[in-house]
């Protein structure tokens, strides 16, 4: 199992903000060229330089798909050992990394969610932070 520490939770969650807006930015790249195949299919025979433009942009978001699809498998993996690694700490502390970190929440909402005044939450994460890369 490798061995996982605090930087690697904070890029876990900058990655999933990352294929977020990739995913974002993708549909918004569909859904224009699907615009612009029903455009082009309305239009009565069009030329073949223009169906080749459109069968390329069709190729190019294939490929973009199966990049992140990369990405997010890459991403599932080290989840896993991320998680694996986690169940080790104690609670609070293995649910304030959770909150944080895997589900994205700041330390003003998790404070709150949880009873804690803010002070009392930045003290715990840090100890979570520790004990997490202690984790043996």
């Amino acid at each position: 199992m490798i061995d996982y520490d605090r930087k690697d939770l904070k890029n876990y969650r900058y990655d999933r903000l990352w294929i977020d807006g990739r995913i974002e930015y993708i549909q918004g790249c569909k859904s224009t060229i699907n615009k612009l195949t029903n455009t082009i299919s309305d239009i009565p025979r069009g030329s073949k330089q223009v169906q080749d433009t459109e069968a390329e942009k069709i190729v190019q978001l294939e490929d973009m798909l199966n990049e992140l699809l990369d990405k997010m498998i890459e991403e599932n993996k080290k989840l896993k050992g991320i998680l694996q690694q986690l169940d080790k700490v104690e609670q609070p502390y293995r649910l304030i990394l959770d909150l944080v970190y895997i589900q994205g929440k700041t330390l003003v909402d998790v404070a709150s969610e949880l009873g804690y005044s803010y002070i009392d939450i930045c003290r715990k994460h840090g100890t979570a932070l520790r004990m997490f890369e202690n984790v043996i």
